[in-house]
């Protein structure tokens, strides 16, 4: 009597088979039927004569079924092919028929022979992936694929690792690590896990390879610490690495690995692409492997973000399309959430909310499918739902999210764009719901968490002068504005007209908005300035909001200028613009404006007639504005410019050349001020306002 396994052969068996003299028994000829036992019995072993042996029982104080897990290992999965440890790894949803004639118990799921033979399975599995990438003789057996369902399904790659570091084979362990994917691997595990897998790699290495710095600088960049780690990878890689068009260079002796992930770090500088950059990045996107979707994916990644910073939408939502489809074929959930979260971040930018929705949707279902808990990307989520909630008249979302998640926000992985909706959205909300000097306070704290580039002080600050403005602090924001320099100054703002149209930087348009808001506030009637802020809005690169605000500003223009009908015209396309496209916010940033447009019956009894102007005042916050409603029934609005003013402690000299009067004229609507006040003195009149909420 003769008994072999499928796999192996003798001479002579095949004639013997032919002859009827050979005997074949499967899997399941080698099991007991469940009527050949007692219930009991059937339960402890499914029927495998394995399992019914006293010896065989389940250990008592051992979970871990050790027994049975280094069986499975050794004789039942010992001899399996690629194709099947590759099953077994990716873990599908039905046994395999040849499992269950390996496993007999699997195929009776209400047994405790089953659960018993499934906690021990995983282990099992592990063992024979140690043997595959321990062994030098059996490494060259299994081809990639066996790798590749690894980075897919890494429930036991960790653990493989781990076993091969704690047998001294550190070399095979990193090879392994590479194989897998290497710094990439962080979107399979997570961050402590990653983190924890990482430096056990580091502890057994003398030599840090290449995919193991860029794994630590990954790590570092993903705690927030963008410029330690910049300094890290010069420390290694040399001081090219923190010039980027030097990097991307085709003379650089880097390996191409080394410099996409300089790219990838591209996306946490608040660097200001230049065409030049752009066409490095492009040269270097055409070296792409094509058998790495990962990394085609996180190219498109970066170039999203950089048309994003460019306001190139449209070329944006295509890098984006790529991206999502080159991550969906390496199938890496977590980094199609971080696109879809993008989108979402690409349909506020451009005021698309319906589209808004369906990325979020699409983005919480990946985050959902990540295979493990990320909360600092939760926490990104949750900031792009409060301001599109913020958006719909509802702050409570975003109010509650600055008060208990700001640090963490500030402190943790945040690419440039979300910041930029972080401080517009947060500003505004604290301003209006709280007070002014809640919203600067709001502002001040970036500068702690955030790099000082100058890019992004020049938008903290351009950010605080709209905050003051927003405030009635005209003054002061003169004060803050004067100083910042992107190619012009007030002087220059005053004289341009063409080549408004033609700025392109995203601080450029946003500091010559706010002069030019500044000016129309100040001073409507100023020559040509209905001209200037024409040539703004004809500008491609304004975002909806600046184009609502703008047009805002034209209307109070047109008004102070007699230009009633043209002003009635551009606050009706306000209201149809904020119909169409939202833009809620952008309407209460310019209540000022706004509420002093509506303040002529004629004008508002014109816009009112379309129905939308309606449901959009309806839902805006007019809080704020009570107290300069009653401020509206005592003073005229060049008296309350005046006492505004003068609350900021301007001297008359300065409140005339503000608002284009003369010093005597000023003085006489002081006394006027004064009177209704009942007051006698400047200190007097300023506090008596702020009590009232005139002024603040």
């Amino acid at each position: 009597m003769i008994a072999t396994r499928n796999h192996e052969t003798l001479p002579g068996l095949d004639r013997l088979r032919l002859y009827g003299q050979v005997l074949d028994l499967s899997g399941s000829d080698l099991v007991f039927p469940i009527n050949a036992l007692s219930v009991e019995d059937w339960d402890r072993c499914a029927g495998w004569p394995v399992l019914l042996s006293n010896a065989a029982a389940a250990p008592v104080g051992d979970p871990d079924d050790t027994r049975l897990t280094h069986f499975l290992a050794d004789c039942c999965l010992a001899d399996l092919t690629e194709a099947q440890v590759c099953a077994l790894v990716l873990g599908e949803h039905e046994w395999p028929s040849w499992l269950m004639e390996r496993l007999p118990p699997l195929a009776h799921p209400s047994t405790q022979a089953y659960r018993r033979v499934l906690a021990a399975l995983p282990g099992a599995v592990e063992k024979r992936l140690l043997s595959c990438f321990a062994d030098p003789a059996q490494q060259g057996l299994f081809s990639s694929t066996l790798a590749q369902a690894l980075t897919r399904k890494p429930v036991h790659l960790k653990a493989v690792i781990l076993q091969l570091l704690a047998r001294g084979q550190g070399g095979q362990a990193v090879s392994l690590f590479c194989k897998v994917g290497g710094w990439f691997l962080y979107y399979r595990l997570g961050h402590a896990a990653f983190q924890e897998l990482l430096s056990m790699l580091e502890a057994a290495c003398d030599e840090h390879s290449e995919e193991l710095i860029i794994s630590r600088a990954f790590v570092v960049i993903k705690a927030g610490d963008i410029g330690w780690a910049l300094q890290f990878l010069a420390r290694h890689f040399g001081p090219d690495m923190r010039d980027v068009l030097k990097v991307l260079s085709s003379e650089s002796a880097l390996s191409l690995r080394v410099r996409l992930f300089r790219i990838t770090v591209l996306i946490y500088e608040d660097v200001a692409p230049t065409d030049r950059l752009l066409n490095a990045l492009f040269d270097i996107g055409r070296d792409l492997p094509l058998n790495a979707p990962e990394q085609r994916g996180s190219f498109y990644n970066a170039m999203l973000e950089f048309f994003l910073r460019l306001r190139r939408y449209e070329e944006a939502d295509g890098m984006a399309e790529k991206a999502m489809a080159a991550y969906r074929q390496a199938d890496y959930p977590i980094l199609c959430f971080y696109i879809a979260l993008h989108q979402s971040v690409l349909s506020l930018l451009t005021s698309d909310f319906n589209r808004m929705v369906q990325f979020l949707r699409l983005a919480a279902d990946m985050l959902q499918n990540s295979g493990f808990d990320s909360p600092g990307d939760r926490r990104l989520m949750d900031l792009v739902n409060a301001c599109m909630a913020y958006e719909n008249g509802a702050p409570e979302a975003l109010l509650a999210f600055l008060d208990h998640d700001l640090s963490g926000l500030m402190e943790g992985e945040l690419w440039p764009s979300l910041a930029d909706i972080a401080i517009y959205y947060g500003s505004h909300a604290l301003s209006v719901h709280m007070s002014t000097r809640a919203g600067l306070r709001f502002l001040e704290r970036w500068s702690v968490y955030q790099p000082l580039n100058r890019q992004f002080r020049l938008s903290l600050e351009v950010r605080k002068a709209q905050i003051l403005q927003n405030g009635n602090g005209w003054g002061d924001a003169v004060r803050l504005l004067t100083p910042l320099s992107a190619g012009f100054n007030r002087v220059w703002i005053e004289s341009a007209e063409d080549a408004l149209a033609r700025l392109s930087a995203r601080n450029e348009i946003t500091l010559a908005m706010t002069w030019l808001r500044q000016i129309a506030y100040e001073r409507p009637s100023f020559l040509h300035l209905d001209r200037k802020l024409e040539m703004i809005l004809s500008n491609p690169h304004l975002l909806v909001r600046q184009e609502i605000a703008a047009t805002i500003w034209l209307a109070f223009v047109c008004r102070h200028t007699q230009q009633n009908s043209k002003a009635r015209n551009l606050l009706r396309q306000v209201f149809e613009l904020c119909a169409s496209h939202g833009g809620l916010t952008a309407l209460a940033e310019e209540w000022l404006f706004l509420d002093h447009l509506l303040q002529d019956k004629r004008m508002a009894e014109f816009v009112m007639a379309a129905t939308p102007a309606r449901a959009i005042l309806r839902r805006l916050d007019k809080g704020r504005q009570s107290s300069l409603a009653a401020a509206r029934t005592q003073l005229t609005q060049q008296e309350l410019k005046i006492l505004m003013m003068l609350a900021e402690g301007a001297s008359n000299k300065l409140i005339a050349r503000n608002c284009g009067i003369a010093e005597p004229t000023v003085k006489f609507h002081l006394k006027n001020v004064y009177r209704k006040l009942g007051c006698t003195r400047r200190h007097e009149a300023i506090a008596t306002a702020r009590a009232l909420g005139w002024v603040r």
